[in-house]
């Protein structure tokens, strides 16, 4: 049984159609996509066109959006093979906010601005003679956002963000809103950084979720700066840097804090995975100067550097980033957390098929976390770098 706001809404759109296409029994038609006739499963739309089919009369489609003060919207219907109508329903308002009934096959348009910060459903209907069939339809929405009253809203902006970055996070905020449900799984892991919850699926859904939020607001939300140290450009976690080593410019410092006493892992990798021209060399100072840590050549990775250190207290420190020999350009990573190896793509002190599982099943993915050379993409590489540190521990 559907809630009464469903109700509510089908009995608002057969309004729509008072005086139009008089209305036929849905028959025997099925539609692949139902169940999509109730907004808690509305699929959350971004900008750009989808195809889509609906049964004629009784049933419809319901997509929605999640827009701000100020915000643009404009929703179509075309290649429609029946009378369509469309509408615009607001979850605050409780009511129509712009509908587009033409009564004919010609192409359904909305424009509408939105006068407050609001989840909009997008309510598709068609009507249709030949009751046992689906009819198909192209949906494009353009979602253009209101970036001042984003600004307004949030503190410490860096230039604006993308259209595509706003869709993504609205999209992984959507898929994210049930906190409680992940919070409730990640308890029942058994071991840590190994998932073992009764629906993997849904915990990976909700991590990919988080580290999409994570990843667009690490563009957009300018991180604190360490400063205090000359010549230091910072660094922070998850973010691969791009540097060129040359006869003249022999390193580069890297700054970033901590709080206390914690894991980080540090990898460099020179550019040229077909003829390597640099040989690596990481140092890792704290704030009084005193090297710490280093390493040229990490296991299994050839004549690139990695290195996984405990810091021994909270506050600034320092990593250069050089050579032990030759020139070029570099890719440099640190991460929260500690690692056996570079291969440790879980950060469970072990390389193990766990990690090779996780790489197999990103190959061809532009997924930092599993990406071990750092050129942005899980290739052939990555998995020959796991082959070559497979078994390796922390402490070896």
């Amino acid at each position: 049984m559907k809630r009464p706001f469903v109700l509510f809404i089908a009995i608002m759109l057969l309004s729509l159609a008072v005086g139009m296409s008089s209305a036929k029994a849905q028959g025997n038609c099925t539609d692949r996509y139902e169940p999509n006739d109730d907004t808690g499963a509305a699929r959350t739309l971004q900008s750009g066109s989808i195809q889509a089919t609906i049964c004629p009369t009784g049933d419809w489609d319901i997509y929605k959006i999640t827009v701000l003060n100020g915000d643009s919207v404009y929703v179509s219907l075309t290649n429609l093979p029946a009378d369509f109508d469309i509408g615009l329903y607001s979850r605050n308002r409780n009511d129509w906010v712009a509908s587009s009934v033409n009564g004919d096959t010609q192409n359904e348009e909305i424009r509408w601005t939105a006068t407050s910060n609001d989840v909009i459903f997008i309510v598709v209907y068609a009507y249709g003679d030949n009751v046992a069939s689906s009819l198909s339809y192209t949906l494009t929405l353009r979602h253009s956002v209101n970036v001042n009253q984003i600004r307004s809203q949030t503190s410490d902006f860096r230039p604006l963000m993308t259209q595509s970055d706003y869709d993504s996070l609205v999209e992984a905020l959507q898929y994210a809103t049930d906190a409680t449900q992940c919070i409730v799984e990640i308890k029942s892991w058994k071991v840590a950084g190994i998932i073992v919850a009764n629906d993997p699926d849904a915990i990976n859904a909700c991590g990919q979720a988080l580290n999409k939020i994570v990843e667009i607001m690490g563009k957009i939300i300018k991180p604190n700066v360490v400063g205090g140290m000359a010549n230091c450009t910072d660094i922070y976690f998850g973010r691969t840097i791009r540097g060129t080593i040359s006869n003249s410019t022999k390193g580069q410092s890297y700054c970033f804090e901590v709080g206390g006493r914690q894991f980080v892992s540090i990898r460099m990798f020179d550019t040229s995975d077909t003829n390597p021209t640099l040989d690596t060399l990481i140092e890792l100072y704290d704030e009084n100067n005193r090297l710490i840590a280093s390493n040229d050549d990490g296991q299994g990775i050839g004549y690139n550097s990695f290195l996984s250190i405990r810091l021994p207290n909270g506050g600034i420190y320092r990593i250069v980033a050089t050579r032990y020999s030759g020139t070029g350009s570099y890719w440099l990573r640190l991460e929260d957390g500690h690692q056996s190896a570079p291969g440790d793509v879980n950060k469970d002190c072990v390389v193990d098929d766990t990690d090779g599982n996780l790489i197999k099943s990103a190959l061809g993915k532009t997924d930092s976390r599993y990406d071990i050379d750092l050129n942005a993409i899980v290739n052939t590489r990555d998995w020959n770098f796991f082959l070559q540190s497979k078994g390796v521990r922390c402490g070896q």
